[in-house]
């Protein structure tokens, strides 16, 4: 497995989400993740067509411990990032220019600065359903999983058991993922899966310059955007450009993960930078390469949500077996069974800091000048998070989210 590998699922699954006209959100290395779970509890045919997605070629020991060491990565991030930072040499990033209310955040000053990935793998069992006890225990200490054994046939308990888990997992930012018409009585099992995403940045925007502009969707309409300032060389950020797009990579605090937007040139150009994108091109939108001259930019404020439906956009990748009556899930249940649904939900926040500012004025994009460099995604544009190896490189490794924005 690599980033190269997976990121061709993710590059595939983006335009059966129909990206281009609609803002989506999903987490493809979470999908993943929940597909390696099943993957431990199956055998025959069914295994061999999710081992083709999630690890091709590989062992199902090498298997293991590249999907394990994913949980373990994410799980600890659920931290204070000042923990994080204390570590860390002091930063020598120069701030020139930079009035007092915007510069760099410095964690020890400012206590709730974070970057949380809250992940949910849930496997929900029929009571009349008996599991295989090596599949529980590997799940259940490898995969900080939840098997649950529910009865179906009292459709809102099982409902409200289900969404509980989530909603407590994700710190309530997920309330619901099921409702009774996911649900019958003869369900044998249902795979949750669930992830949400809030960060601190690095270099704050102040909401006192958030304002209404016109964003050029289908129609059009005014949002809230907010400005930053950008300095020459700030620490963590990156600016790519190519014959169709910019790419600008906005870091959050401690610069472990990044926030990406890819702009197509062409206001009406998100719908060719998706059929086109692929690793090579990822590539390139996120190489190192520091902000040269100072630049203003304008991002919208965000908040999307989508739940995924995994049965019928896994059945584009082969993955068919496990859904129909030749699944093989012999290493996990005892019997005859198949999954009958399988849920992706996530959600995203991008804002100054966590509040959505409002206000009663229509501002304008800035144009571009001779003196400054701008970046203003005032039109449809790709967006992704990613974690990052480290400070120095900035290089990704791994893709936690993906969506548009339009």
């Amino acid at each position: 497995m690599s980033l190269e590998s997976e990121a061709e699922f993710y590059f595939k699954l983006l335009p059966l989400l129909k990206a281009s006209s609609n803002s989506t959100v999903f987490s493809p290395s979470s999908i993943l993740n929940s597909l390696a779970i099943i993957y431990f509890g199956s055998d025959g045919n069914t295994a061999k067509q999710i081992s083709d997605i999630i690890g091709k070629g590989k062992t199902e020991k090498e298997i293991l411990k590249y999907y394990v060491a994913f949980v373990k990565r994410h799980k600890s991030e659920d931290k204070v990032i000042s923990q994080i930072i204390n570590k860390k040499k002091k930063d020598d990033t120069e701030e020139v220019n930079l009035p007092r209310k915007r510069r760099f955040l410095d964690p020890k000053d400012d206590p709730n600065a974070k970057v949380n990935v809250n992940i949910a793998n849930g496997i929900f069992v029929s009571e009349n359903v008996s599991l295989v006890p090596e599949f529980e225990e590997l799940i259940l200490n490898s995969f900080d999983a939840k098997i649950q054994s529910t009865n179906f046939a009292e459709t809102e308990k099982a409902v409200e058991e289900i969404n509980k888990f989530v909603s407590e997992k994700t710190k309530e930012n997920i309330k619901e993922i099921v409702t009774a018409e996911d649900i019958f009585g003869k369900t044998s099992l249902i795979l949750v899966n669930a992830i949400h995403f809030i960060g601190t940045w690095h270099l704050p925007f102040d909401k006192e310059d958030t304002k209404d502009i016109l964003f050029n969707s289908n129609p059009p309409r005014e949002i809230s955007m907010m400005k930053n300032m950008v300095p020459p060389s700030a620490e963590g950020w990156n600016y790519q450009e190519g014959k169709d797009w910019q790419a600008l990579g906005i870091p959050y605090v401690h610069c472990q993960h990044s926030f990406f937007i890819v702009l197509p040139k062409e206001k009406d150009g998100l719908s060719d930078l998706i059929k086109n994108f692929d690793f090579s091109l990822f590539k390139q939108c996120t190489k190192r390469q520091k902000i040269s001259r100072t630049t203003h930019i304008l991002i919208p404020i965000m908040e999307i949500k989508a739940t995924i439906d995994l049965v019928e956009k896994l059945s584009n990748f082969g993955i068919t077996d496990v859904f129909s009556f030749e699944c093989n899930l012999s290493k996990m249940l005892q019997g005859s069974n198949r999954i009958e649904k399988a849920l992706h939900k996530a959600i995203i926040k991008v804002d100054e800091k966590g509040t959505v500012a409002s206000a009663a004025n229509v501002f304008r994009a800035i144009p571009r000048s001779s003196g400054i460099n701008t970046f203003n995604a005032t039109h449809p544009f790709l967006y992704f998070i990613t974690s990052n190896n480290g400070t120095k490189s900035m290089a990704p490794k791994d893709i936690l989210f993906m969506g548009t924005f339009c």
